[in-house]
């Protein structure tokens, strides 16, 4: 709703011994008749709802202003392009780092201004407006499918906490630092990995600007590449799809099979995750052929079929059209997910 649809109302709260009697007994309509002023420049030119209750204090009236149906996107002061907003994200860039400042405020730098060092989170407070907000789900979204495609994440024992296996981030450098959710270590399986990302801000920008810059480095290629088989030059959409099984690695699809199958990962949230990679792939070859949407379409629906038919899910069904059986009498429940997933897939265009 706009702001135009916001309304405001003036209350008078008193407790019932401050109010008008009618036949004995404390009435409302008594009060606003004989008490409250039809409307003044006090009420902004509104008349007063008189509310009685003896939780209000005998010695006072309060005279309080609401303001109904009003969205936190009318605070424009705090908006995202507001100063406030800007202040904010310079307040919390450099958290947990060493301060790069002199002085007896320095520490407010690198020391968060919460209660809870994690609030900054989008997982624990969402953005204020609805644009916003979506742009950080599909941002979320996009990062898990450009790091699977990327191999930014490994699974490796760490020594410190019982040889347990835990997600590390690789870096541009080769380093790896332990992924944590509110400070815990992970390293349970991917549903765990993605829904860390929702306390991981800088991490999910980080995966984003380095897949830009792959992007940007791919696209300088792009005319040495032109005669190839470009399903399979272009490395993102090699790794995703795992035509040529690579160690520690995986096809997308078996990766999310896994996500709800084993993992047992919230399937509305699973479901979403079929967005992200139509989000990752359109942005992709949009961003490598912007001038010939034709041949962005043509690889994108190449990398579609070819995706399902290197996993489990669809060699299943390759088997199933060789024995002369319907598909759906032939795959699980999980994989005819799967396979509902990429019919959709296959209906998208790039423009």
């Amino acid at each position: 709703s706009g702001a135009e649809n916001i309304s405001e109302n003036v209350y008078l709260a008193m407790h019932p011994d401050s109010a008008e009697l009618e036949a004995g007994s404390p009435s409302k309509t008594a009060t606003e008749n004989n008490l409250v002023p039809e409307a003044t420049e006090a009420t902004d030119m509104r008349k007063p709802y008189v509310l009685i209750d003896r939780g209000f204090s005998r010695h006072e009236m309060i005279c309080l202003k609401a303001r109904h149906k009003y969205m936190v996107e009318h605070l424009v002061k705090y908006g995202p392009d507001s100063e406030f907003a800007d202040l904010y994200r310079k307040r919390i860039q450099n958290l947990d780092q060493e301060p790069t400042e002199i002085g007896v405020d320095a520490f407010k730098t690198v020391v968060t201004p919460h209660l809870n060092r994690y609030w900054h989170e989008e997982g624990f407070i969402p953005a204020l407006t609805a644009d916003e907000r979506r742009t950080t789900s599909e941002n979320m979204l996009k990062a898990f499918i450009y790091a699977m495609g990327m191999d930014v994440f490994v699974q490796e024992e760490e020594a410190g906490l019982r040889n347990a296996m835990k997600w590390k981030y690789v870096g541009r450098n080769r380093n790896r630092s332990l992924v944590k959710d509110q400070g815990m270590a992970i390293g349970n399986g991917y549903a765990d990995l993605y829904y860390a990302l929702k306390n991981n801000k800088f991490l999910v920008k980080n995966i984003l600007d380095r897949a830009a810059q792959d992007r940007r480095e791919t696209s300088k290629t792009l005319n040495i590449l032109m005669e190839e088989d470009m399903v399979n030059a272009l490395p993102l959409l090699r790794d995703l799809i795992q035509e040529v099984k690579e160690e520690d690695d995986a096809n997308i699809l078996d990766i999310l099979d896994s996500m709800l199958r084993r993992e047992y990962m919230e399937e509305s949230a699973w479901n979403k995750l079929f967005k992200g990679l139509e989000l990752t792939l359109t942005e992709y070859l949009s961003s490598l052929f912007e001038k010939n949407p034709k041949r962005s379409n043509a690889i994108y629906a190449e990398a579609i079929e070819r995706l399902y038919a290197s996993s489990a899910c669809g060699r299943k069904e390759a088997e199933a059209q060789e024995q002369g059986i319907l598909p759906d009498n032939y795959l699980d429940p999980v994989e005819r997910k799967i396979r509902s997933h990429i019919n959709i897939l296959r209906q998208v265009r790039i423009y």
